[in-house]
């Protein structure tokens, strides 16, 4: 795996400092931007470097050089939503090759979209259909939403999967899954999908395909 290049992360939220710390541990050289004091002070020694100061304006941006850097990610919190306008119209008049903004709701996000951020996330939003689906589909592990129609999915088998094995189920053709990798119950251990593999109850795989058909196996765990 190779690790991008230095990468400005702008509002020291919950979220925010998540991603920062996650980046750092991950081996991204991170700058991190708050003007809460106590919040640069609590990732100060986690991250590459940490600062006070207001990742909005545009002189602050350009001192950054934004326009060098593998991306920025405007995670200012939604009690700042005009500054969270500012900074992405900034990153983008600047030249910032990838501009991810944070969202808090769908005019924000469209707002955000027309001034000139590349990516859109709505972090709460995606939290909450995550854990909807495991509320709803028992036996969903984990879930991620690529885009609106494509998902990856953990799970355990349903219950007419047993004795049988990819070959016999033919998922890609029937129901429009790719299964990429296998957890057998017998040793735990991921590995990739074999086609031969028999299913015995307990076994988990990671599939990915169209959020629909992931919908439909689910029903059947």
């Amino acid at each position: 795996m190779s690790i991008v290049g230095r990468v400005v992360v702008i509002g020291l939220g919950q979220f925010g400092s998540s991603v920062a710390t996650t980046l750092s541990e991950l081996g991204v050289d991170v700058i991190a931007l708050d003007t809460n004091e106590e919040r640069v002070a609590l990732i100060a020694d986690e991250v590459g470097t940490a600062m006070q100061l207001n990742g909005s304006e545009l002189g602050i941006l350009e001192e950054l050089r934004v326009e060098t850097t593998a991306a920025v990610l405007n995670a200012i919190g939604d009690e700042f939503l005009l500054d969270s306008i500012l900074c992405t119209a900034h990153l983008r008049q600047l030249g910032a090759p990838r501009i991810i903004a944070r969202a808090t709701n769908a005019t924000h996000a469209r707002v955000l979209r027309a001034i000139g951020a590349h990516e859109i996330i709505a972090p709460e939003r995606e939290i909450g259909k995550v854990i909807a689906r495991r509320i709803a589909q028992t036996g969903v592990i984990n879930q991620f939403n690529l885009g609106e129609n494509m998902s990856v999915v953990e799970f355990e088998i349903p219950e007419r999967w047993l004795e049988q094995n990819l070959v016999q189920l033919n998922l890609r053709q029937e129901a429009g899954i790719q299964v990429a990798a296998i957890r057998a119950i017998r040793d735990g251990e991921w590995s990739p999908a074999s086609p031969d593999h028999l299913f015995q109850r307990g076994d988990r795989v990671l599939a990915f395909g169209k959020s629909e058909s992931i919908d439909l196996i689910m029903r059947e765990a």
